[in-house]
């Protein structure tokens, strides 16, 4: 099923891990350079995550003024080793 959504609906983050990555390729997929991290290894990864929770969340929009009494649902996004809450949750 695909939703009907524009580009503006999404913010594209990148997490290059290793060297054999196409750096060009993840900059087709994001709309700014500055959404692509880097990391050495999976071993590194794990220090690097708390910059990446709080450089993501810094950049997830806040909730918008009320239309009609109907608010967006809160997102949650989670992974194997990342665990990203909205801004009203935790971090």
């Amino acid at each position: 099923m695909f939703l009907n959504t524009t580009q503006e609906d999404f913010i594209i983050f990148a997490l290059a891990i290793g060297d054999g990555v196409d750096l060009s390729e993840l900059k087709a997929m994001v709309i700014n350079e500055s959404y692509i991290y880097e990391v050495n290894s999976f071993d590194t990864l794990q220090d690097f995550l708390p910059t990446l929770q709080n450089n993501l969340c810094s950049e997830l929009p806040l909730p918008q003024d009320v239309e009609d009494g109907v608010t967006a649902p809160p997102f949650h996004l989670r992974g194997p080793s990342l665990e990203i809450f909205n801004s009203t949750s935790r971090v």
